[in-house]
């Protein structure tokens, strides 16, 4: 019965917020875009004293711009990041412009962007020991992960994708940077590990 029904296409829609709304600070100005986001993010965004103002899934790049923010956050969410492809025409018109921050789904977002792609996994990512190598500082850390979709590897070259951490169970991609722009994005909860090492800075 479960494999008769119908894939889902809009688990990013019916999770995402319907109206904005400010969490106000006093330091950096942060739009929160969420797809279905883990309240976390905001604790520590707010953390830092942000002033964070929450958006829908498909606020215009326009709208966003007009906020005058410091920086993009791009949340987790479920589902497939091809079936929100407005959100990719965001990303495009955004980029270069305003320094980004991609987790999970919004990582996989900023990589289609760049003209990456993106595939199911055989065996989604789930828990909290997925132990991810960091390229740049030859280093591992244990990750909180969920996830089924991934950016595949072959599609990096030929973009201005830099490979930076990998899963070190099946060597997926984890995080990439995108050379002379250098957002900040990953596939795992930052804001999950216990020793704050990977929470987040704008």
């Amino acid at each position: 019965m479960v494999k008769n029904l119908p894939e889902r296409t809009d688990q990013v829609k019916t999770t995402s917020i319907v109206k904005p709304y400010v969490l106000p600070g006093r330091g950096r100005r942060i739009v929160l875009v969420d797809f279905g986001m883990k309240h976390g993010i905001l604790r520590e965004l707010t953390k830092r004293d942000c002033h964070v103002t929450v958006v829908p899934y498909n606020y215009s790049a326009e709208n966003i711009l007009r906020l005058k923010p410091d920086g993009i956050m791009l949340t987790n969410g479920p589902g497939d990041p091809k079936n929100v492809p407005e959100v990719v025409e965001m990303i495009k018109t955004v980029l270069g412009k305003i320094p980004l921050f991609g987790i999970c789904l919004g990582h996989q977002l900023l990589a289609l962007a760049c003209g990456a792609d993106t595939e199911k996994m055989t065996f989604g990512h789930r828990g909290a020991n997925q132990p991810v190598r960091d390229l740049e500082k030859n280093k591992t850390f244990m990750t909180s992960q969920n996830h089924s979709y991934a950016v595949t590897h072959d599609s990096l070259s030929g973009t201005d994708l830099a490979l930076t951490q990998v899963s070190l169970n099946d060597s997926s991609v984890e995080g990439s940077d995108i050379k002379h722009i250098r957002p900040f994005r990953c596939s795992y909860h930052p804001k999950a590990h216990r020793s704050r090492r990977y929470t987040i800075f704008i």
